[in-house]
C-alpha cells in the first residue's frame, strides 16, 4: 500500500531536483568564499576581455585621427582616461559581482537545506515503514 505522505515527500523532493535544484546543489557544495572568489575572478576576467575589444575597436575605427591628429599630451591623456574608465569599471564589477554571488550561493545553500530536511523526513517515513512493516 502506498503511503501518501511518502509520495508527496518524494513529489516534492523530484520537483525541486527537475526545478533548478541540481545547479543549487552544485552552488551549496563550493564553500562560500571559495564559489564568490571563483565566479568574481571570471566576471572580472570576461569584463576586462569585453572592454579589450571595445578599446581596440574604437581605436581601429578611430586609428588615422589618433595617430594624425593628436599630440603626445592628447594620446596621454586619452590612454589615461581609457585606464580610469577601465578602473572604474573593474572596481564596479568587482563590488557588484561579489554582492551577486554572495546572495546566490545563500539562495542555494537555504534552498538546499530545506531540500535535505525533506530528505530527512522521507528517510524517517521509509524507516517507520519498516517499523511497521516488521511488527506486522
Amino acid at each position: 500500500m502506498l503511503n501518501e505522505e511518502r509520495v508527496k515527500h518524494m513529489i516534492k523532493l523530484a520537483d525541486y531536483e527537475t526545478k533548478g535544484g541540481k545547479e543549487e546543489l552544485k552552488i551549496s557544495s563550493y564553500f562560500k568564499k571559495d564559489y564568490i572568489s571563483m565566479n568574481t575572478m571570471w566576471t572580472l576576467l570576461w569584463m576586462t576581455v569585453a572592454y579589450a575589444l571595445v578599446v581596440m575597436t574604437v581605436w581601429l575605427a578611430l586609428r588615422e585621427l589618433v595617430t594624425v591628429e593628436l599630440n603626445q599630451i592628447q594620446v596621454l591623456s586619452l590612454v589615461i582616461l581609457i585606464a580610469t574608465i577601465y578602473l572604474a569599471l573593474f572596481i564596479t564589477y568587482l563590488v557588484k559581482a561579489r554582492r551577486y554571488y554572495k546572495r546566490k550561493h545563500a539562495r542555494a545553500y537555504h534552498r538546499v537545506k530545506k531540500f535535505k530536511e525533506n530528505l530527512m523526513v522521507l528517510e524517517r517515513i521509509y524507516e517507520k515503514e519498516d517499523q511497521d512493516a516488521e511488527t506486522i
